[in-house]
């Protein structure tokens, strides 16, 4: 059978083929967002012992800069995931077909990237996009064979991740001159967002947006204060390190008593400083001998070598690769006085403490990475934090 697939691809297509032992994934540009919906929905961290992933991007190094187009923290995901062979990684730099492959049984040629405006449609302002699928075998193998010979000329990660880990490095070291930042030829693309967001016209102009996202992606509930010394510890800890352990370590690093509950007072700080690292793609988490144990990642060890405002940079293009953070930004442009706790309590379920210390570690964060850049996002949010 062949057949036209229409936006948004995740619904009308992946949502539909969740395969069993094979996922091809060819895709010039990739998002954070849109590859952790899909991994999520094919339940990769639990079965990623039998699921066989393969991936070709594009992946010059202005794809990761200055363009925005694919976020590097995608290369660190496939990286962390456990018995991932590095060798069905690769880039081909004048990569632009899009085609996903299931089971080597099911295939989407589409022109949507692996993005949130590639995969989902929520608003007028995302790219429609379409798609042929198939299952017929013959088109499948002439697929598998087009590909084989577009994959041998590709560059193994082997090859080309530490010279673009240095470039990348590079680029977030950029100085600054009369306190801004050299200006870049291309601009930051809009914020991109959910599937599930509902939106309502009046006179050609979105009016109300309602979107709903997983409340574990939303924000970091740690502070950027301590986000060094995690990483340090981490370090040199290559081992990994427990929740319990890594909190032991960091309460007596930063001269935190232990409290009346020394045990899970270690075990609620590590969570929650460790999950603020692979929030930021500097670290990951992982199941080690049947519990959780956390490892600094080749991010998290460049982060530790930047200059502050190379830091700066990296933190500000993680935050704003985050569905949640446009999310509220879209909320500001739309909506008359807005107020975050009141949208983090209708959308999320959020009170009390809780949604006390996301406002205040979403705060923190920002004031710090609002002393050297003061753009209008980031000036907005800080003054919606009520």
């Amino acid at each position: 059978m062949i057949e036209f697939i229409e936006s948004p691809m995740y619904d009308n297509w992946f949502k539909n083929h969740i395969p069993e032992k094979k996922l091809l994934i060819c895709s010039p540009y990739m998002k954070q967002t849109a590859l952790d919906r899909i991994l999520k929905l094919y339940d990769v961290e639990n079965r990623c012992l039998d699921l066989e992933i393969q991936v070709l991007i594009r992946g010059d190094i202005k794809e990761f800069t200055y363009s925005k187009s694919t976020d590097f923290s995608v290369i660190e995901t496939f990286l962390g995931m456990d018995s991932f062979d590095i060798d069905n990684f690769k880039r081909m730099t004048n990569l632009h077909m899009k085609a996903y492959l299931v089971d080597d049984k099911h295939l989407l040629v589409t022109s949507g990237n692996m993005t949130d405006s590639g995969m989902f449609v929520i608003s007028g302002t995302e790219n429609f996009e379409g798609g042929i699928a198939t299952d017929e075998v013959s088109v499948i193998e002439k697929f598998k064979e087009y590909f084989s010979k577009i994959w041998v000329q590709g560059e193994t990660l082997e090859i080309f991740y530490d010279e673009l880990l240095s470039e990348y490095k590079a680029y977030l070291d950029t100085e600054y001159s009369d306190g801004e930042m050299v200006k870049q030829h291309i601009k930051r693309k809009k914020c991109r967002f959910s599937t599930k967001s509902k939106f309502a016209v009046d006179n050609g102009e979105v009016i109300s947006v309602d979107i709903d996202y997983d409340v574990d992606k939303l924000l970091p509930v740690g502070y950027i204060k301590y986000l060094d010394e995690t990483l340090k510890i981490l370090y040199d800890n290559p081992r990994g390190l427990s929740y319990a352990d890594l909190g032991d370590l960091l309460r007596s690093k930063i001269g935190l008593p232990p409290g009346k509950d020394k045990k899970t007072n270690d075990v609620k700080f590590g969570e929650e400083k460790g999950k603020y690292a692979v929030y930021f793609g500097l670290a990951r988490l992982s199941g080690v001998a049947g519990k959780n144990t956390f490892f600094i990642n080749s991010f998290g060890e460049m982060y530790l070598n930047l200059k502050e405002t190379g830091k700066i940079k990296y933190l500000k293009d993680q935050l704003f690769s985050k569905s949640a953070i446009c999310a509220i930004l879209k909320q500001m442009d739309q909506v008359d006085n807005f107020n975050l706790s009141l949208f983090l309590q209708e959308q999320y379920g959020l009170k009390g403490t809780t949604l006390n210390r996301i406002c205040n570690a979403l705060k923190d964060l920002v004031k710090y990475i609002k002393e050297v850049d003061d753009e209008n996002e980031l000036t907005r949010l800080l003054d919606k934090l009520k």
